[in-house]
């Protein structure tokens, strides 16, 4: 079977070395030479990154308080403050954190929302007076909101002004 097995790998051979040409020492050498010369080299320093100082949650936010508890939204997302609850929006928090959804439904007195669509929270498309004035007459803190969670509105999408 020995025997057999390596009549078998001298055929192999054989039949290998008729179809191809052969290749030299010296040009395995130099194959070898160029492929290492074409690897890519690895930098081993670390990359060096630059700290960027992003602003903190509380920084990005407003903070509703009824003394209690309290929550948050993002800027912008008030769309109104009547005078007589300015004392609502708080610059540090006090009490106890509880979610928008929790904060909203044990505040219905003072605390309203007014949907908005993302067009309107870009700016590029106006919320208009008729719309908004009722709102406002309530009498609340008006906060925006798009599917039920408070959200930031780009400055001057309100109408102030009757277009008419």
């Amino acid at each position: 079977m020995v025997k057999n097995l390596s009549f078998l790998s001298l055929l192999s051979c054989t039949l290998l070395s008729s179809e191809l040409p052969a290749t030299t020492h010296e040009e395995l050498l130099a194959l070898q030479k160029n492929s290492a010369t074409k690897q890519p080299v690895h930098d081993k320093k670390k990359p060096k990154y630059e700290k960027v100082n992003l602003p903190s949650l509380l920084e990005r936010s407003d903070i509703l308080s009824n003394g209690n508890i309290w929550t948050l939204v993002p800027k912008n997302a008030i769309l109104y403050v009547p005078q007589r609850l300015q004392s609502k929006v708080v610059s540090a928090p006090n009490g106890k954190f509880v979610n928008w959804q929790t904060f909203l439904t044990k505040n219905p007195a003072w605390l309203s929302t007014h949907p908005v669509s993302l067009k309107n929270s870009s700016g590029s498309d106006k919320i208009d007076f008729e719309t908004f004035e009722p709102v406002k007459q309530r009498g609340k803190i008006i906060v925006a909101v798009h599917n039920k969670g408070p959200i930031s509105v780009t400055p001057g999408t309100i109408e102030m002004t009757k277009t008419k």
